[in-house]
């Protein structure tokens, strides 16, 4: 489908943060916080602290001392030690091991069950074999569901599916994306190609979005979307290639990469209808972002991003388009 031209009016533009903070900003779940790891001062504390994007001028905030892994849209704090996986509810402070030892977890989208994999670091990766282990929420119940050869735990899909890569065979190049069901239901490949990375899934887990870069068959170099039942797939246009967010369920931002551009640009990709659309005009709104570090607020609404002129936080206001 042909691209559309950006909306009217484009979007705004605003500074968030000064003397060039911060990288890595994310958003809380509130949707309206900006958070990112912070000491803005000598007397100040470190931790993560946080811009209301609703007040335009807010000073940042200490939004929290506690620094670790958050996970399940920040209601869980993950804590890792050399031999011990600690999770946190945040609501009430309560605290349980669980049998990771050590290792980073996912958490299952019902915020029911977790996954973690188990590997020898000492075993090349293209050899290197992974358990993935899957147990209640609470530990209880922990149990091997998987092995895979050169790959590992991508993620959770539902409550009943995973995301797991894995190498073809011993010594080949071409990796697999593919679900694994923990009732037993038949797999899907997803993606398969020697130079694939970047799998994102979507807020709700229907579609992944994937890259293909440098591939020796060229005609799979790009930006690919796929269902995650491995229903439809397409290929978005070259002219995309690039960074990508989501911007909920069926709509994807995407910042393609430019050489040489004084600007650059913010395109939606609508996976359900294939319209491709410009939000911004570089001769309008002109920005440029750092190291593809940018987020997109839960509602879709706003971008956060690293301006690589000043290292500032801005923000890119999006609207209801």
């Amino acid at each position: 489908m042909p691209a559309r031209a950006s909306p009217e009016p484009d979007p705004a533009l605003r500074q968030l943060t000064e003397g060039g903070c911060c990288v890595q900003p994310f958003w809380a779940p509130d949707g309206r916080r900006v958070l990112f790891i912070d000491k803005p001062g000598p007397s100040s504390q470190v931790g993560l602290w946080g811009v209301d994007t609703s007040h335009p001028g807010a000073a940042p905030e200490l939004y929290t001392a506690r620094l670790g892994s958050y996970a399940g849209n920040m209601a869980f704090l993950v804590e890792l030690t050399r031999d011990t996986t600690t999770i946190e509810r945040v609501a009430d402070g309560l605290r349980w091991t669980v049998p990771a030892n050590g290792r980073s977890i996912a958490i299952s989208p019902g915020q029911q069950l977790i996954a973690w994999q188990v590997t020898d670091s000492n075993v090349s990766f293209e050899r290197r074999v992974a358990q993935i282990w899957v147990a209640n929420l609470d530990g209880s119940n922990a149990h091997a569901v998987a092995t895979v050869l050169g790959g590992g735990l991508s993620g959770w899909i539902t409550d009943d599916l995973l995301l797991l890569s894995r190498r073809e065979t011993t010594g080949a190049s071409t990796r697999i994306l593919y679900t694994h069901s923990l009732s037993g239901a038949p797999s899907a490949v997803l993606a398969r190609s020697d130079r694939l990375s970047g799998g994102l899934l979507s807020p709700d887990g229907r579609w992944l979005i994937y890259a293909i870069a440098l591939s020796k068959d060229t005609t799979q170099n790009g930006l690919w979307v796929v269902r995650t039942d491995g229903g439809a797939r397409q290929k978005l246009g070259r002219s995309l290639y690039g960074s990508y967010q989501w911007r909920d369920r069926h709509r994807l931002l995407i910042v393609p990469f430019k050489l040489g551009a004084t600007s650059h640009e913010l395109w939606q990709f609508d996976v359900e209808s294939g319209e491709t659309r410009r939000l911004t005009d570089p001769a309008v709104t002109l920005f440029r972002i750092a190291n593809a570090d940018w987020s997109a607020s839960p509602d879709g609404r706003a971008v956060v991003f690293v301006s690589s002129p000043d290292d500032n936080l801005w923000l890119l206001e999006l609207g209801d388009e």
